[in-house]
């Protein structure tokens, strides 16, 4: 990667101004758009649709709430293909980081990743059944 401390403060510090108000606002419109498509969750689905959607919300919403409070990110608990490799770099940005990486104490690009695949996990673990 880059060794060069001005350019990365530089290319980091703009996109996690930028980030911070922007990936909470993106999160807000995934949450808007489930709540207004639930008709077609209960068409589709019945009421295993509503409460599936209802839960995917609800980790959205926390996913919104951990990233504006700048928590740590936490490790991805599915069975997706790719979660060992997702927990293996969380696992290396913790040990080269003065603390545990955060929402905004973390590169721009891993966090933005990272908020999809959460909302990729919140999908995955609430299908309907």
């Amino acid at each position: 990667g880059p060794t060069n401390p001005t350019f990365v403060s530089i290319l980091l510090t703009s996109k996690l101004h930028k980030g911070s108000t922007e990936l909470p606002v993106i999160l807000t419109r995934v949450i808007n758009n489930l709540e207004q498509h639930k008709n077609e969750f209960f068409e589709e689905h019945g009421e295993k649709g509503i409460e599936a959607e209802k839960k995917v919300i609800v980790l959205l919403t926390k996913l919104r709430d951990e990233l504006q409070a700048d928590k740590p990110l936490t490790s991805l608990n599915d069975s997706l293909p790719d979660t060992t490799l997702w927990n293996q770099c969380l696992e290396y940005h913790q040990k080269s980081s003065d603390g545990p990486p955060s929402w905004f104490q973390s590169p721009w690009l891993y966090t933005e990743c990272y908020m999809y695949r959460r909302i990729h996990e919140a999908l995955a673990q609430n299908q309907p059944r």
